[in-house]
């Protein structure tokens, strides 16, 4: 619900200021520079976003490692051909696995695993969507919303696949 409602005020600014939403070219950067910036971005998301949950540093600097781990695996995976969702998905069932191994850290589950998560959600198709909306393009806006709702289940399945080999407690 956040997410729509800033990608509302922000597709009314856009609207009202007349601004060009498109993306610009990307910039050109050799690719192990592209993977260390995308691995030390992902660090930095997860672990900030673990903050928020009040964890003791070390689960925070063990959230930040699984999200860097996560996402470097979702993003190499796309870089090679497949799909951002089914990409998504296993990274997510990665992260699923890792915390039900893992019985060191005395947090609950859903704190080793929701921040990692966050920060893969597609924030951008999300907007695109809004904003295309707004501009009456409603095929394109249909496309960028679906491709959301695709990457948005795939991080759920794995989740919940992931669940599947958990061993069940009494």
């Amino acid at each position: 619900m956040i997410l729509l409602a800033v990608a509302l005020g922000l597709s009314i600014v856009i609207a009202l200021a007349g601004v060009d939403p498109s993306r610009p070219a990307p910039v050109e950067i050799a690719y192990p520079t592209k993977l260390f910036m995308r691995a030390l971005a992902s660090f930095v998301a997860g672990s900030a976003f673990s903050l928020l949950f009040n964890t003791p540093a070390r689960t925070v600097l063990a959230v930040g490692l699984l999200a860097l781990f996560a996402n470097s695996q979702r993003l190499l995976l796309n870089d090679m051909g497949l799909m951002l969702a089914p990409a998504a998905f296993i990274a997510a069932f990665t992260i699923g696995l890792v915390t039900l191994v893992d019985q060191h850290f005395t947090v609950p589950r859903i704190a080793m695993t929701v921040a990692p998560i966050v920060i893969m959600i597609p924030g951008l198709y999300a907007f695109d969507a809004i904003v295309l909306f707004n501009q009456g393009q409603a095929l394109e806006g249909l496309g960028a919303a679906v491709r959301c709702g695709f990457i948005i289940g795939g991080l759920a399945m794995g989740l919940a696949t992931a669940r599947f080999f958990s061993p069940e407690k009494v």
